[in-house]
């Protein structure tokens, strides 16, 4: 797969992770957004309380967010941050921070422990870029958690405890899960302290008496409440317009996040 084929396949992911969420959270709103319900989605809480968080899941369904994505690309002075193990990398913020990290083992509640040190088989591959106070971060997980399959909901706390903390106590904003056995998915937005955090991807199943595991993508948007919708709409589109294949700014190249297959079992593209 080509890189282009690639982002848009990310950008796919993230569509399918949040429409499903928007068709509970409007409720009674939005035809175009009702026909989209599914038997296999449930969901709590109303987006609309964030308006960030409602901002995001808007622009994923190609809904009116006062931006077109031409005015999205990133600006000039926005620098390269290549993931070193992954075929992913993104324009980011000047002076912000880009990590990379990898997990092959979890705490108790299931936080990944990660480490800058690859192991030879990582479970977990980690692209992380946070502001210089490190009160704004995004988070981009993909890989494979050994051990009986997890459930949507469960992979969501793996997700969240990768940012928050071991067991962090949060206000739930609104959920999404969408037990679909194609592509189970879900979505989570919760306040955090005086910030907002949103964790959203796919959970698939592959039992195996030799080997079960989960193959999991994970993203996580986080920063002050006070700033969310603002970070959402200066920050976070600006990356997720980079997973469709269309993030360079001037003088760089065109295909910003263009990660890995949704498929990739194990996020291990060093071969």
């Amino acid at each position: 797969m080509d890189r282009q084929q690639s982002a848009l396949g990310h950008r796919r992911a993230f569509m399918r992770a949040v429409t499903g969420v928007a068709a509970v959270a409007v409720g009674g709103g939005l035809t175009r957004v009702l026909a989209q319900t599914s038997p296999t989605l449930t969901g709590t809480g109303d987006c609309r309380d964030e308006p960030g968080v409602q901002l995001l899941i808007d622009f994923s369904q190609g809904l009116p967010v006062g931006v077109t994505i031409s005015e999205l690309t990133p600006p000039p002075g926005w620098n390269l941050f290549p993931h070193p193990t992954l075929p992913t990398s993104l324009f980011i913020p000047p002076s912000w921070i880009g990590v990379a990290a990898w997990a092959d083992s979890y705490s108790r509640s299931g936080r990944p422990n990660w480490t800058d040190v690859r192991p030879q088989v990582p479970q977990l591959n980690l692209l992380r870029v946070m502001s210089p106070d490190e009160e704004i971060a995004f988070e981009y997980i993909v890989g494979s958690i050994l051990g009986q399959p997890l459930s949507p909901e469960q992979v969501a706390q793996v997700g969240k405890q990768s940012l928050l903390g071991e067991d962090p106590e949060v206000e739930s904003v609104c959920t999404y899960v969408d037990m679909n056995p194609l592509s189970p998915s879900f979505l989570e937005a919760d306040r955090f302290k005086r910030s907002v955090h949103i964790t959203s991807g796919f959970a698939v199943g592959l039992e195996s008496s030799f080997m079960p595991a989960t193959t999991v993508t994970i993203q996580n948007f986080f920063g002050p409440r006070r700033d969310f919708e603002e970070i959402a709409r200066e920050i976070f589109l600006r990356f997720v317009v980079q997973f469709m294949g269309g993030g360079g700014s001037e003088g760089g190249g065109g295909d910003g996040g263009g990660g890995g297959d949704d498929d990739d079992d194990d996020g291990d593209d060093d071969g």
